[in-house]
């Protein structure tokens, strides 16, 4: 059955696992630890005016709704995390850490930051992450892929040690930056909007964006080792850098920049299909091989 704390909290500790089949309710906190095995929560768990915190050894699973007053942290220690449903921090950050990967099937909201960290895994969001007034930090070692928008109030970083980064819908930093980056493997957006600066960068490997790029003040799309470019949309911003080592750069609209645009294909040809266009200083474009 339910189990409820009408005054105060709720603390749920198994040395070898924790299995709650129905709904999870406190006025104040939610603690759920295991020592040895996985936590699974299959009803909605609500911490009315605290934290939400789930930690297990193995996997940790939520299949309903996740809610907290403030903050809601989710911890698997060597397997993995999966949220079926929603996860929503009303007074705090997001935080969720999965050692062999995280799915997030649907929203993820925090009024500050979420943070979606796998040391050893792929980190998936199926749905929209907003970060109110915070930062979208997202951390894997085998690539990420966000199907819809990410939206936040300061930054958003999306880092791959290897693998795909793959979002789906726009990116928004209000005030920030925006950084995707993988080693080996392709970076592919869609519109980036930044309050200071867009980094897209990749080891080797391809960088496709299909929206516009716009930051307030740097663009840098790179890819260091080897890798094709394709920006099918606007890039401005106040300096703009787009230059691979080994492939072809192709910019399907205007380039514009306050201050310098610098376009370099090392070993590869440079087609830009719209005006380039440096207001107050030089324009810079190099190709290898046209």
């Amino acid at each position: 059955g339910a189990v409820e704390s009408v005054e105060t909290d709720v603390t749920v500790i198994g040395k070898d696992g924790v299995t709650l089949d129905s709904t999870v309710t406190a006025n104040r906190n939610v603690t759920v630890a295991s020592g040895a095995g996985n936590a699974s929560l299959v009803g909605a768990v609500l911490a009315k005016t605290g934290d939400v915190s789930v930690k297990a050894a193995g996997s940790v699973t939520t299949n309903a709704t996740v809610h907290a007053g403030t903050k809601v942290s989710l911890t698997s220690q060597s397997g993995s995390v999966t949220a079926v449903d929603t996860v929503t921090a009303d007074g705090g950050n997001v935080e969720v850490s999965g050692a062999t990967g995280i799915a997030m099937q649907k929203a993820v909201e925090a009024s500050e930051s979420v943070t979606l960290t796998s040391t050893n895994g792929t980190v998936t969001t199926v749905d929209t992450v907003t970060a109110g007034s915070g930062s979208i930090s997202m951390t894997a070692s085998t690539g990420i892929s966000a199907s819809k928008a990410l939206n936040a109030g300061n930054s958003v970083t999306l880092t791959s040690t290897n693998g795909n980064v793959a979002v789906g819908e726009s990116i928004t930093a209000t005030a920030g930056s925006v950084s995707a980056s993988t080693g080996k493997g392709n970076v592919t957006v869609q519109g980036v909007t930044a309050g200071t600066d867009i980094s897209l960068t990749t080891d080797q490997g391809a960088i496709t964006a299909n929206g516009a790029l716009q930051a307030a003040n740097k663009v840098n799309v790179s890819a260091t080792t080897s890798g094709a470019i394709r920006v099918n949309d606007k890039v401005t911003g106040k300096t703009i850098t787009v230059d691979t080592a080994s492939g072809n750069i192709e910019l399907g609209n205007e380039v514009k920049a306050d201050q310098a645009v610098y376009i370099e294909a090392k070993a590869g040809s440079v087609t830009a299909k719209g005006a380039v266009e440096s207001v107050e200083t030089d324009v810079t474009v190099i190709g290898k091989d046209g």
